[in-house]
């Protein structure tokens, strides 16, 4: 049974202002175009190209709708042009083109999808370069290659979990080259799923005396742009867990979880209602005050937060819980 705040709560966050939700659409001439299973989830990437404002030697930022990846595209070939629909070209050789990613971000599987006319690309030279566990540069062939179309224009580039085992993709470079000049590059597509958990944080424990602040960064995935979310807690663990909606939370229900479910309190406290971005992240804080009770030593709080979507009036996700142990 749903409790009296909760109902009041739900009621209260459907007024919210919400962002509109960005679709991450398709690209009409990309007629064959894979999606894979995890796009749109927690930790989830894309980035799409289609009209480029650099042909050679300064950065290409994504543009189509849903991109949220931060990745930065550059083709290396200083005689390349732009063409009047926005694709890089070069008569005199063949381009060869850098895609980075952001250094936060650890690659688990990737999918690189490219379009071309004229001269295909070398699917041969389609790389992502990493670092090997001695801290050697290594570069890693995709593990499946996909001809999209019957003419060789589109093509899929692959790597799995296995493909990637042992590799330090902090900041990858996806690269790769045209098999001979007059390769014109229309669309690029690039998916990855990084091995963040949806609720992290940037400390576990906290000083009573001194105080302090715990950062929660809430990724959602893009599927759940500009949904509601509230931040919960829970004094007493993860287990049985709450079930809201049919979606359990990993907190077991206590007093903390209900202050927190309405506001919190002058004490501990934390930021606990906002609404999620176009790429379904958002921020929020939990802030133990200098000089809290010293008797609270050796607690151990934990945290999750659960997204609503207001058209359904109900919850539709809950994140995993994180530690916050409190010291003396």
């Amino acid at each position: 049974m749903q409790s009296s705040s909760y109902r009041a709560f739900l009621g209260l966050v459907v007024i919210c202002p919400l962002i509109a939700p960005v679709a991450l659409a398709g690209v009409g001439d990309f007629t064959n175009q894979l999606s894979p299973s995890y796009r749109g989830q927690p930790g989830a990437r894309y980035d799409g190209y289609d009209v480029f404002t650099s042909a050679a030697l300064l950065p290409n930022f994504a543009d189509l709708p849903g991109s949220c990846a931060a990745t930065l595209l550059l083709q290396t070939d200083p005689s390349a042009i732009l063409t009047s629909t926005g694709n890089i070209y070069s008569f005199a050789s063949a381009t060869t083109i850098e895609i980075s990613l952001p250094a936060e971000d650890v690659v688990a599987t990737a999918l690189l999808q490219v379009k071309t006319a004229a001269s295909p690309i070398d699917t041969s030279s389609v790389t992502l370069l990493g670092t090997s566990g001695n801290g050697q540069p290594v570069a890693i062939s995709a593990s499946v290659v996909t001809q999209l179309d019957s003419i060789g224009d589109e093509h899929a580039f692959e790597w799995d979990a296995a493909a990637l085992d042992g590799i330090d993709l902090h900041g990858a470079t996806v690269r790769f080259s045209a098999s001979a000049p007059s390769c014109s590059l229309d669309v690029v597509l690039l998916d990855f799923q990084t091995d963040r958990e949806p609720l992290e944080t940037d400390v576990d424990a906290l000083s009573l005396a001194g105080g302090g602040k715990q950062a929660l960064d809430l990724d959602a995935g893009s599927d759940r742009a500009a949904s509601i979310y509230l931040v919960l807690g829970s004094a007493t663990g993860t287990t049985p867990g709450l079930v809201l909606d049919g979606v359990t939370v990993p907190l077991a229900l206590d007093a903390y979880t209900l202050l927190m479910a309405n506001g919190g309190s002058p004490g501990i406290h934390a930021t606990t209602i906002g609404v999620l971005d176009p790429c379904g992240r958002g921020s929020a804080s939990v802030t133990v005050p200098a000089g809290t009770d010293g008797s609270l030593s050796g607690l151990v709080l934990h945290h999750a937060f659960i997204t609503i979507q207001p058209s359904i009036f109900g919850v539709d996700f809950a994140s995993n819980a994180t530690p916050l142990a409190l010291g003396s």
